[in-house]
């Protein structure tokens, strides 16, 4: 399940994926007709929901159904699939101090089959092998179920999903099976700051508050559980006027309303629940010190406040702070703590609880910050206190007013994100006000936000100080970290701040990046074709305006030539090129950025992109400026140092992530075994000059070969020139000489792949690379993870208790598919790879034995979700710069779609037999072993060995690697090196 409990998805707005707000005229819709200013909010809101309706063709319909229930439909033509949320207003606030993680542990229990669909499985492999997914995660104050899937199995997954909360079985014999995946949870979070923070924050609360004893739960909590507690919870809680249901999808409201039937049968048990108790008034404002293992600094201010009322929807003056708290213009806090070498960044925003709500502003400290944190805090505080005795920036209210008018017309979100948002919401609002108001702010008012700030003050104000430097002597009950408490008082800086020597704020002003030519191009053919091919550099024009806005695009892509070739020393300097320059763009565009332009520079050792994306009209100015930032910026050589340190820090703080996050950055070594050499990596970065990194800059773009592709609201005349001028800005000679850049060469080993981590779990993973880059190949490899994750899901984790992270999956490689296979555990490795090997051997038997509508079902889904297109500008650009990248045709979901239409089951038993079993296996295995839990993991002896040359497995003549097949009196216990490791979390457990 997903659980990062500490984040509760606030409700106010949410930045998109690059930031892209959009602005556009279309049909009759003027630039003027956004100029709402003088309309009450009742009409301003009124009429961006009819102008947003009639660009889109969007409808909602909320009901309340005979049994309490509150259901919000919304029928969305731009949605590709349906999704599904239910959130219960139940979470830890309400676990008894008995059974402290109960609300979690019920969570897991409900997806155990139901009275309908008794097979504890039933709902999980009939949404994935539909190509669908679904989760469920708790908080705080609320618990969340969730699906999505295609259309036409829409209401079916529903109907599996509604009977959780008709009549579940609980079935006893699979509650200690559960109870290990939730103690296997727990020991993935213990030194994970998402979860240690709002632990201590929630012991800062008076022990008579029930959020005091907010916890995710373990088995020493929850290993006494009878079912019958279990039950009682259950029923007291899981109430259908206890429950808001949201349905986004594109099917019109006449078929969702079909589905507000199988809801009307959640029982009405009796128990609505009564208003959580206020938290701002219980917390005791205090500054806490915690000495963690991690070894960067950070610096947390929480501002506990009253929850929100209507007035506060309409004018957001806390989150109206927060974004100037965000902004890295000069005059801003941001910039000033930068400058003077104190933080690496900084972040802000507000938490919205029925509780409470909380105003934080982060930021991660230097060696030198960390030292000076009283004086950081102090400024902060002195910022806010400045604010307190003014008026709200006309300017700063006009522009994120602005803003988040622009994000609701014309912002597309996932539909299972917009549906988990909009259920969440209905927890504070009337469902048919809840879009409107996460997002607008109808009516700012200075007023209200010099009153609204004067609640800043030290009785509402908590401190945290993260850092491995800090003494603290006090250990929590659950977590593996120490800490000590002071009372506010004992810092009077608090109450009396005073701001660091020299800072000075500059007034907000409007913002010159909003768009103003918002028209859309004519296109006749939106087929992607080249327009530019001359020797070294090529520009692709693919026009695009599907989505009905004036967004566009630009890439460029490169490769390193033969003659640099690709070293740890090139992977270290392409890694703090990426971090400095990340930093160092934001100050100069910080308005371009808010205005919804985003940017990316990324090196590694074999290459890098440079793309933009934003409105049309500004993109050629942005573009230019960000090159020519690029192209004429001199490194800083005290910066230079401690982004270093800063990645040294990061880099080692990767061995306390979770042995499955470990395993999955180990293996990219099969795509660049130079960004895996972590030790070498964080040596090279202590040596690294500002002169050097200078050079490397330089000599990146005369080294290669590059491709443009230019996308989006932009016509071929534009595409040209705008690739055109962006090459001339980067040829330009800067006005000294540069000498090129000379890299060593290391030899590649590969000790990072027999290896042991500190922590209280292993890691096992394999994985199958295919060398065939056909679309037939990639045709078959994702429906073969599609017809097989369920079972193997099924069968590790449920079954065989084998480990709480538990996936089968398939990576998408320029040289062909993957089938990767990875579990998370607490038990030897010798085990698991016995057991999953046997599982991998009689994969086949699985598939033969597999029912035609099975098979049929998937194929059919997975073509459907392959032909359905996309839903935003963002996930259509984010498809096309990925076959771009990879030198594959645009149209490839088509071609693969026409493969799967061929396909047969035999077609995947050969498939998975001939490079999985057969001759043509290349497999790649990774045993991490963790060292703190007791137990010992042996390694296969020889693995080490044979996984030792990773340039030798990435050439097709690599050798084969089969652990399964050393024999048992071969074992040795096997130690080796930490190494640091990255992944993605999974879907309940996958």
């Amino acid at each position: 399940m997903i659980h990062r409990i500490r984040l509760s998805m606030s409700l106010s707005f949410v930045k998109p994926v690059f930031q892209v707000v959009v602005f556009l005229q279309f049909i009759g819709i003027s630039h003027q007709a956004f100029a709402l200013t003088n309309l009450s909010p009742e009409i301003y809101i009124e009429n961006l929901k009819q102008q947003k309706s009639q660009i889109f063709q969007t409808q909602q319909e909320s009901l309340i159904l005979p049994n309490g229930l509150r259901l919000l439909l919304v029928s969305d033509p731009r949605a590709k699939e349906s999704a599904c949320t239910v959130s219960v207003n139940t979470g830890f606030v309400d676990d008894p101090v008995a059974y402290r993680g109960l609300a979690h542990y019920l969570e897991h229990m409900l997806f155990l089959g139901s009275q309908k669909y008794p097979d504890k499985e039933e709902f999980l492999r009939f949404v994935n092998e539909r190509s669908g997914k679904s989760n469920a995660f708790t908080t705080d104050e609320d618990t969340n179920f969730f699906l999505t899937i295609g259309d036409q199995d829409f209401a079916a997954a529903v109907d599996r999903l509604a009977q959780f909360f008709i009549e579940p079985r609980f079935d006893e014999k699979y509650l200690e099976k559960e109870l290990s995946q939730i103690q296997s949870e727990y020991d993935t979070n213990v030194q994970d700051s998402d979860f240690f923070l709002p632990y201590m924050r929630h012991l800062n609360l008076k022990k008579e508050h029930p959020l005091h004893w907010s916890f995710q739960g373990n088995r020493e909590t929850l290993g006494h559980v009878p079912r019958e507690v279990m039950r009682d919870f259950f029923w007291r809680h899981y109430s259908a006027d206890n429950m808001n249901v949201a349905i986004v999808s594109s099917l019109p409201l006449r078929e969702l309303k079909k589905l507000s039937e199988v809801f009307s049968r959640v029982p009405r048990r009796g128990t609505q629940k009564g208003p959580i108790l206020p938290t701002a008034d219980a917390i005791t404002p205090t500054v806490v010190k915690i000495k963690s293992a991690l070894q960067t600094h950070h610096l947390f201010l929480y501002f506990t406040l009253p929850p929100a009322g209507k007035s506060d929807w309409q004018t957001k003056n806390y989150e109206i702070l927060a974004s100037r708290l965000d902004e890295d213009a000069p005059g801003t806090l941001s910039s000033f703590l930068k400058e003077q070498g104190l933080i690496y960044d900084i972040g802000s925003g507000v938490q919205n609880w029925r509780g409470w709500r909380d105003l934080y502003v982060s930021s991660t400290l230097t060696e030198s910050g960390v030292a000076q944190w009283e004086q950081i805090a102090s400024t902060v505080l002195a910022y806010i206190a400045d604010l307190q005795k003014t008026r709200l920036s006309e300017a700063l209210a006009a522009n994120e007013k602005r803003r988040r008018e622009l994000s609701y017309l014309y912002d597309f979100v996932s539909p299972v994100r917009s549906a988990v948002s909009l259920a969440r919401g209905m927890g504070f609002f009337d469902p048919q006000e809840v879009e409107t108001n996460q997002t607008l702010i109808p009516a700012p008012s200075a007023d209200d936000f010099h009153r609204q700030v004067q609640l800043l003050n030290p009785q509402h104000t908590s401190i945290y100080l993260i850092s491995p430097t800090v003494t603290a002597q006090e250990k929590p009950e659950f977590y593996q970290f120490s800490y000590s408490v002071d009372p506010i008082d004992k810092y009077p800086w608090i109450a009396n701040p005073r701001p660091i020597s020299g800072f000075k704020t500059s007034e907000p002003t409007t913002n010159p990046y909003l768009p103003r030519n918002l028209g859309l191009i004519s296109v006749q053919n939106e087929k992607p074709h080249e327009i530019v091919n001359l020797p070294g550099v090529s520009v692709t024009h693919y026009p695009s305006i599907e989505f009905k806005q004036p967004l566009a695009s630009l890439i460029l892509d490169f490769r390193f030539s033969k003659d640099f070739p690709p070293s740890s020393r090139s992977a270290a300097i392409s890694l703090l090129l990426n971090q400095y320059l990340d930093l160092a763009l934001k100050k100069p565009f910080s308005e371009a950025h808010v205005a919804g332009y985003g940017w990316s520079l990324l090196f590694s050792s074999l290459g890098g992109a440079l793309s933009v994306t934003g409105y049309s009209d500004h993109l050629e100015s942005v573009s230019l400026a960000v090159a020519g930032f690029f192209r004429n910026l001199r490194i800083d050589e005290a910066e230079l140092r401690r982004q270093a340190t800063l990645l040294q820090k990061l880099l080692a703080q990767k061995e306390f992530e979770e042995s499955f996050k470990q395993a999955l950055w180990l293996r990219t070594s099969a795509v660049d075994p130079h960004s895996v050499e972590v030790e070498k990596i964080q040596g090279e970065l202590s040596q690294i000059t500002a002169k050097e990194v200078e050079e490397f800059k330089s000599a990146v773009f005369r080294s290669g070969r590059f491709r443009f592709l230019a996308f989006g609201n932009l016509d071929e005349s534009q595409s040209r020139k705008l690739s055109q001028e962006v090459m001339k800005v980067l040829e330009s000679r800067p006005s000294e000489d540069v000498v090129p850049l000379k890299i060593t060469e290391y030899p590649v080993r590969g000790s990072a792949f027999s290896t042991t981590r500190p922590g209280e779990n292993h890691a096992w993973l394999a994985e199958f690379q295919v060398p065939d880059s056909s679309v037939k190949s990639f045709a078959k490899a994702h429906l073969l993870g599609a017809l097989l994750n369920m079972k193997f899901f099924e069968d590790m984790r449920t079954e065989q208790e084998l480990g709480y992270v538990t996936q089968l999956g398939v990576q998408d490689l320029r040289t062909g598919p993957s089938l990767l296979f990875l579990i998370q555990t607490a038990k030897p490795l010798l085990e698991i790879n016995k057991s999953c090997n046997s599982w991998i051997a009689e994969a086949p038997r699985v598939l033969n034995s597999m029912p035609a509508e099975t098979f049929e079902s998937a194929r059919t889904a997975r073509i459907s979700q392959l032909r359905k297109g996309h839903s935003s500008f963002v996930q259509k650009f984010l498809s096309v710069a990925i076959n771009f990248s990879n030198e594959w045709s645009f149209d490839r979901e088509e071609q693969e779609a026409f493969e799967l239409e061929k396909l047969t089951l035999p077609d995947l038993v050969s498939y998975y037999t001939d490079y999985v079993l057969g001759p043509q296996r290349r497999q790649f295995t990774i045993f991490l072993t963790s060292t703190s839990n007791g137990s010992t993991a042996f390694i296969p002896q020889g693995v080490e060995n044979v996984v030792t040359d990773l340039s030798v497995f990435r050439r097709e003549n690599s050798k084969i690697i089969d652990a399964s097949q050393v024999a048992e009196k071969n074992l040795v216990p096997h130690t080796g090196e930490g190494v640091a490791g990255e992944g993605v979390a999974g879907r309940k457990g996958q």
